[in-house]
C-alpha cells in the first residue's frame, strides 16, 4: 500500500498581500490537483498489491485436493528450470471443447511450445496428443492413474497410418514421502515410469524410458524424458 506524507501550508497563514485572493485561488487549485493525484496513486498501488506476484522461489502449502495429483484449476501456474538456468512457465488458461463433446483444460507456455490439452476423471488423468504418422489426427492417452498400485501398470496404443503401432507402457514405480527440489521439501510424491515401444509385425522395438514425478496438490514437480528433456519445478501457484 502506498502512503503519502507531507506538510500542507494553511491558506489562513498567508499574509494579506494585494494579490492574496489570487494566491488563495491558485493554492486551492493545486491543492485539489495534489489530492486527486494522491488518490490515483493510492488506487494504482492498491490495485497492484491485490494482484499476487508469482514467486518462483516460494512453495506455498498446497490445498488438500482429493486425488488431485495434477490440479487443473484455471490460472494455476508452474515454473520449471531445465538444469541449465533456463526457465519455463506454464499456465492453465482456458477450456476447449472438441466436436466429440469432451472438454480439456489448455496449458499454455511462455516459450511458444504447443498448447497441452489435459483433463481428469477422478483419479485418472488424460492428455490429447498428436503423433506424426498416426492414423488419427489426435489421440487421447492416460498419463496418470494416481491410485494404481506400484508396478500394476496400464497401456496406451497409438495406431499408425501404415499399420504399425506406438505403445506406451505406464506404471507407478515409486512412492516418495518427500522429494527435495531446489532446496524445498515436497510431500506425497509418486513417480510414473513410461516405456515407449515401436511395434511392427508383432516385433517390439524399445524407444526409451521417461520418468514423471507428481505431488498431491501440486501437479508435476519433475520430468526426465528419454530424449534428454528435463524439467524441475522452481515454484507454483495452485488456484482454488
Amino acid at each position: 500500500m502506498l502512503h503519502l506524507t507531507g506538510t500542507l501550508l494553511s491558506l489562513r497563514s498567508l499574509p494579506n498581500y494585494p494579490f492574496n485572493s489570487v494566491i488563495k485561488k491558485t493554492m486551492n487549485k493545486y491543492l485539489t490537483l495534489s489530492i486527486i493525484a494522491g488518490m490515483l496513486l493510492m488506487f494504482w498501488a492498491c490495485a497492484e498489491d491485490e494482484t499476487p506476484a508469482f514467486d518462483p522461489y516460494e512453495f506455498p502449502t498446497a490445498a488438500a485436493y482429493a486425488g488431485e495429483y495434477y490440479p487443473m484449476t484455471d490460472s494455476s501456474a508452474w515454473e520449471y528450470d531445465d538444469g541449465f538456468q533456463n526457465l519455463y512457465r506454464y499456465l492453465i488458461g482456458y477450456d476447449s471443447t472438441f466436436a466429440n463433446g469432451i472438454t480439456y483444460k489448455v496449458v499454455t507456455s511462455d516459450q511458444g511450445e504447443p498448447d497441452v490439452y489435459i483433463r481428469n476423471e477422478g483419479n485418472t488423468y488424460r492428455q490429447l496428443i498428436q503423433v506424426p504418422g498416426a492414423e488419427a489426427d489426435s489421440t487421447e492417452i492416460t498419463f496418470l492413474i494416481d491410485n494404481q498400485r506400484v508396478e500394476e501398470g496400464w497401456e496406451d496404443l497409438i495406431p499408425m497410418a501404415n499399420g504399425d503401432t506406438i505403445a506406451y507402457h505406464w506404471a507407478i514405480d515409486d512412492l516418495e514421502d518427500t522429494r527435495r527440489l531446489n532446496g524445498n521439501d515436497i510431500n506425497d510424491v509418486i513417480r510414473v515410469r513410461l516405456r515407449r515401444y515401436f511395434v511392427s509385425n508383432g516385433t517390439e522395438l524399445f524407444l526409451g524410458t521417461s520418468y514423471y514425478w507428481y505431488a498431491k496438490g501440486a501437479g508435476m514437480v519433475e520430468r526426465d524424458e528419454y530424449n534428454g528433456v528435463y524439467r524441475r519445478v522452481k515454484g507454483y501457484i495452485i488456484r482454488l
